[in-house]
């Protein structure tokens, strides 16, 4: 395993945002998706929403984009927009059957596939640069409580407390 990078020497504020659980997972997740839409839109001209739309796609061909934003944990509005993008490039497109609805579900197209295949290769690479440090064991640990977790989101997204 290679040593784990050091950043600069962090504030008292960072050390204590680095001890909540919701800080970290929010941070990796942001640099994972800045860093992934960097290489994907200099490369493919992809952004990581039209990325995410054509890995659902991939996985659930002629899925809607409401099922897309439900599984991924989009916004409509930012999956519309993934849509328009992907379609007007000639990556997915509607299927036959709802071709002309208001509401449509969508396939990759071939050209889709291939660019998706390609992209899949940046995705890999960065988990696989993630999970350097940790052993195959606690990788098989972290993604099992990474799904327990994420099991929980629904509670998350309903929580509307009633006083701040």
């Amino acid at each position: 395993m290679s040593p784990a990078r050091q950043s600069p020497s962090p504030s008292s504020a960072e050390e204590a945002l680095k001890q909540r659980a919701l800080f970290l997972i929010g941070a990796i997740a942001n640099k994972l998706v800045i860093s992934g839409s960097a290489v994907l839109r200099q490369r493919l001209g992809l952004g990581f929403t039209e990325y995410r739309i054509m890995v659902m796609l991939s996985l659930e061909p002629g899925i809607a984009a409401k099922r897309i934003g439900e599984v991924v944990g989009l916004d409509k509005a930012a999956i519309s927009r993934g849509v328009r993008a992907l379609e007007a490039a000639g990556l997915i497109e509607p299927t036959p059957e709802t071709a002309g609805r208001r509401s449509q579900a969508f396939r990759l197209t071939a050209e889709g596939e291939a660019v998706y295949t390609r992209a899949t290769k940046v995705g890999r690479e960065h988990e696989r640069l993630l999970m350097a440090d940790l052993s195959a064991d606690e990788q098989q640990t972290l993604v099992g409580l990474l799904q327990r977790l994420h099991l929980r989101t629904a509670d998350i997204e309903a929580f509307r407390p009633e006083a701040l």
